[in-house]
């Protein structure tokens, strides 16, 4: 094994398995906080969780993948004034949609006390400073996933142990935002030289970093349209109930899909040499293989799984099945972004592509899911995915072609 498919290995694994105890954890959360929320509360969860990864999406601007891609390639010296560059652009997008996101709880067909808006908002925060890019582009990652392991441990603890009734939404919000903590005890382990001149530099990157990421933006404010408002539309449109159906449905169904995109992340990460991976035919065989079996998998031996960790209801396990393709749809759309789009700077094509899918996917919730019913919904999510992957497909076929003229 040569020292480029090794590290291609080893940040595969270590990506997959930190991916998979990230939603590992809300996947065993969903019966313990359904049997002692109800399914109604367990709605309101989903909403608001719903609203929080919406404004994550908005408040990381696109910067994630471009900065794991420029730590991956820069000097030793330039690492550091990224990482602060990136950070000071987050803190003020934090501080410019705080606003924002209190105006969004003024219009929610439920109640929500101060106390949840705030656990809210410190939820999007911590994870939106979460320095995972960081590591990821460095291929630094044992000590972030262990420290990732180690919160998600103490956040389904403290739903065992505490949460009892639907009083205890607010011990619920507060659980997920300590889940989320942890993983920033990973900045201790950056080694930070020269911090008054590193700061100093990343002063003068700021705005060229926003003038790239630019474009990211708006295709981030599409994919969370279509992956995060789901949850929250249906709730103010359907019922709160559904919201929970759905939710957890969801829940099950990003849980494989987030494993499988790993093996995606993990095997292209390094976008400085995305020319090999271009010609590694073997390795892009191996993420639709991995995506393909998963999807198959998951498709037949839910309702048997299902019930083992608590989800017996037959309407969650139906809306899993709808939406099982987005396994496969949406884990080869991320494999070709990382691999072609980004790295070529493409990314006016997959913007617009994103931005008109969420775009879609919300007038089909408002429109028809709540007119003609709830299973609109995954097969809305299932066909965006399909003309996704499809497009995206089309537009790297063109630009392998370009790159061997």
């Amino acid at each position: 094994m040569s020292i480029f498919e090794e590290k291609i290995f080893t940040n595969m694994s270590l990506n997959t398995f930190l991916q998979f105890i990230n939603i590992l954890a809300p996947i065993i959360a969903v019966p313990i906080l359904i049997d002692s929320l109800g399914l109604e509360y367990y709605g309101i969860t989903v909403s608001i969780l719903s609203i929080s990864a919406f404004f994550i999406a908005l408040s990381e601007m696109g910067l994630t993948n471009y900065a794991s891609s420029k730590i991956s390639i820069k000097h030793e010296r330039h690492k550091l004034k990224y990482f602060f560059a990136i950070n000071m652009l987050k803190i003020l997008s934090l501080i410019f949609l705080f606003p924002f996101f209190i105006l969004v709880f003024l219009f929610v067909s439920f109640e929500i006390s101060y106390t949840l808006i705030l656990f809210s908002y410190l939820f999007v925060i911590l994870n939106c400073l979460s320095p995972y890019w960081y590591f990821l582009g460095m291929e630094k990652l044992p000590n972030f996933t262990f420290i990732s392991f180690i919160g998600k441990l103490l956040f389904i603890a403290i739903l065992v142990l505490f949460v009892d009734n639907e009083h205890d939404i607010n011990i619920v919000l507060g659980a997920y935002c300590i889940g989320a903590a942890f993983p920033l005890l990973a900045i201790t382990k950056i080694n930070i030289i020269n911090f008054k001149k590193d700061l100093k530099n990343s002063l003068r990157i700021v705005i060229p970093i926003l003038k790239k990421t630019q474009p990211l933006f708006l295709s981030n404010i599409g994919i969370a349209s279509y992956t995060s408002l789901n949850g929250f539309l249906i709730g103010q449109y359907l019922t709160l109930e559904f919201a929970g159906l759905y939710g957890a449905a969801e829940r099950m169904v990003k849980g494989v899909q987030q494993i499988t995109t790993s093996v995606a992340q993990g095997s292209v990460a390094r976008l400085s040499d995305f020319k090999k991976i271009i010609e590694n035919r073997k390795l892009i065989f191996l993420i639709f293989l991995t995506s393909l079996s998963a999807l198959v998998l998951f498709y037949f031996f839910i309702s048997d799984l299902a019930p083992i960790i608590g989800i017996d209801n037959p309407e969650i396990i139906y809306l899993s099945k709808l939406l099982s393709p987005v396994i496969l749809f949406g884990t080869l759309s991320t494999t070709i972004c990382l691999a072609f789009l980004i790295p070529l700077d493409d990314i006016g094509f997959m913007s617009l592509v994103t931005f008109l899918a969420g775009l879609f996917n919300c007038l089909m919730i408002i429109i028809i899911a709540s007119r003609v019913g709830l299973f609109v919904a995954p097969l809305t999510i299932v066909f965006i995915e399909f003309a996704i992957m499809s497009l995206f497909i089309l537009r790297a076929f063109k630009i392998n072609k370009s790159l061997s003229a």
